[in-house]
C-alpha cells in the first residue's frame, strides 16, 4: 500500500547452506534477497530447499528464482500508476558456493580463482596433509579495469604474507584479498555487498527450527509473523514529548 520514492530496486542475491541440528544432516538451503536502494529494510527470504543433503540439482533449485528474475529484469514492479525498474546487481555467496553457482571448480583447487588466470601449488604441510596455496600478484585479470590506489596496498599484504605467515597460509581467502578493490570499484563501500546482513538472517532461521520435522514450513511461519511484526512497527506514528514554553 505504500508507493517507494525511488524509482529503481537494485536486488543482491545470497545463497548459503544452513546445518539445523548437531545430531541430524537435516540442512537448509535458503534463497534470501536483499534491495539495495531499501537500507533499513531486513534481508528477505524468498525461497528455500530442505533434506538430508544438499540440493541434488541446481538447475531444479535455481530456475524458477532465474525465470522470476528475468521477468521482473524485463517488465519492472508497478505500484499503482508507479512503474519500478528492477535490476539483479549480484550474487553474494561464500567460496564453496561461488563456485558450485557458476558451475566452476572449487575455490581450493589449481585454478580454483574465479577472478584471475592465477595457478595455484599444492604443497605438504603435514604428514599426509596438503594445501592449495596462491602466491602470484597481478594474474592476468579476467576483465580489465582500472584499479584504485587500494590495490596496490592490498597487492602488496598478499606479496608480504609469506614473509610475515609463512608462505602455507597463501590459501585461497588470503589471496583473494587482492580481488577486493575490483570489488570495491564495482559495487562501492565494502559494507554495501557485504555477507553479514545474509548471515545474521540465517542465524534467526535457525533460531526458526524447535524440531526437525517440517523444517520449511517452521520457517514459513515464523518468517509470516516477522513480516507482521515489522509491517505494524513501520507504520506506528512517532510521538515526542514536547517541552512547553
Amino acid at each position: 500500500n505504500v508507493v517507494p520514492e525511488v524509482d529503481a530496486f537494485t536486488v543482491d542475491v545470497s545463497i548459503d547452506g544452513l546445518p539445523l541440528f548437531k545430531s541430524s544432516p537435516k540442512q537448509l538451503w535458503p534463497i534470501q534477497i536483499r534491495i539495495v536502494e531499501l537500507l533499513k529494510h531486513p534481508a528477505m527470504i524468498v525461497g528455500t530447499f530442505g533434506g538430508s543433503k544438499k540440493p541434488g540439482s541446481l538447475e531444479e533449485f535455481l530456475r524458477p528464482l532465474v525465470e522470476e528474475i528475468n521477468d521482473l529484469q524485463r517488465r519492472g514492479l508497478k505500484f499503482g500508476d508507479k512503474q519500478i525498474s528492477f535490476s539483479l546487481r549480484a550474487f553474494i555467496a561464500d567460496s564453496p558456493m561461488r563456485a558450485a553457482l557458476r558451475a566452476a571448480m572449487s575455490f581450493n583447487a589449481k585454478h580454483g580463482c574465479l577472478k584471475c588466470t592465477c595457478v595455484g601449488s599444492s604443497i605438504e604441510v603435514g604428514p599426509d596433509s596438503r594445501k592449495m596455496i596462491f602466491d602470484s600478484i597481478n594474474a592476468e585479470p579476467q576483465h580489465q579495469r582500472h584499479w584504485p590506489v587500494a590495490k596496490i596496498m592490498l597487492d602488496e599484504f598478499v606479496r608480504q604474507s609469506a614473509k610475515y605467515y609463512g608462505r602455507s597460509n597463501l590459501i585461497s581467502n588470503v589471496y583473494n584479498i587482492q580481488h577486493i578493490a575490483e570489488e570495491v570499484f564495482k559495487l562501492g563501500p565494502l559494507d554495501s555487498f557485504s555477507a553479514y546482513e545474509f548471515e545474521n538472517n540465517l542465524r534467526f532461521v535457525k533460531q526458526c527450527e524447535k524440531s526437525g520435522t517440517k523444517t520449511i514450513e517452521q520457517v514459513a511461519g515464523r518468517l509470516i509473523e516477522r513480516g507482521h511484526i515489522i509491517k505494524a512497527y513501520n507504520g506506528r506514528v512517532q510521538s515526542y514529548p514536547q517541552l512547553k514554553a
